[in-house]
């Protein structure tokens, strides 16, 4: 059975009935899988949102193959098993990175709470994907949080979730936009000036807006040397 191509016929799973597709892959998975065919059954997975699967898409969760367990993480992402939370968030804290990139995608989309704590350590120690997923979340208050972050983390990270944030339309009001572009303009280095001027290019210049007057302003100053 292991040498069948698994992951052939579980991209082609969706031509059986849902019930008959989703016993098969957990068959197939309980048989064994080499890392391939299994990262491409669990990502089949994803489709059924219940708690017959879970145990099965737990076990891969440990499995020693980080291509694996980041498509584990997808999977349980999407479950509506109370377990999955924790799953999710205990991934945040695994070795690999495209496995915590995976967790930090899950906690982004399903809005996770408890799991912004381990995106802020995460963005302080560099980790490329907290930042995306923190700015997906942020409110005025977590803006704040990361923006305390500035000489604590790198600048670049801190900037490009700074900028991601002021780019999201539905992030706050016009004060708390103006206190992320005043936050970016104390991040030293090109990457701020990079955010802001994605911001100013973003943002209509009517109706006028202090946050696009001060980008403007800061982006200026930054580059004939007052700043």
């Amino acid at each position: 059975a292991l040498g069948q191509p698994w992951d052939k016929a579980a991209s082609q799973a969706g031509g059986s009935t849902l019930t008959q597709a989703r016993d098969g892959l957990l068959a197939a998975l309980a048989l064994g899988l080499h890392p391939r065919p299994a990262a491409a059954a669990l990502r089949s997975l994803v489709k059924y949102h219940d708690d017959t699967v879970f145990d099965t898409v737990a076990f891969y969760a440990n499995h020693r193959d980080a291509r694996v367990r980041a498509a584990a993480v997808v999977a349980i992402s999407y479950l509506d098993d109370s377990r999955a939370v924790a799953a999710v968030l205990d991934a945040l804290r695994d070795a690999d990175a495209t496995v915590r990139a995976a967790a930090s995608e899950a906690v982004a989309r399903r809005k996770l709470g408890p799991g912004i704590e381990a995106l802020l350590a995460l963005l302080k120690k560099g980790d490329d994907a907290a930042a995306p997923a923190l700015a997906t979340l942020a409110d005025p208050d977590l803006a704040r949080a990361v923006a305390e972050l500035i000489g604590t983390a790198p600048d670049g990270l801190v900037a490009r979730c700074l900028g991601l944030i002021l780019l999201r339309p539905d992030f706050g009001a016009e004060p708390a936009r103006l206190e992320v572009v005043r936050a970016l303009g104390k991040v030293p280095g090109a990457d701020s000036i990079e955010q802001l001027s994605s911001y100013v290019a973003a943002t209509p210049e009517k109706p006028v807006r202090q946050s696009r007057r001060e980008a403007e302003a800061l982006i200026e100053a930054r580059l004939s040397g007052d700043q």
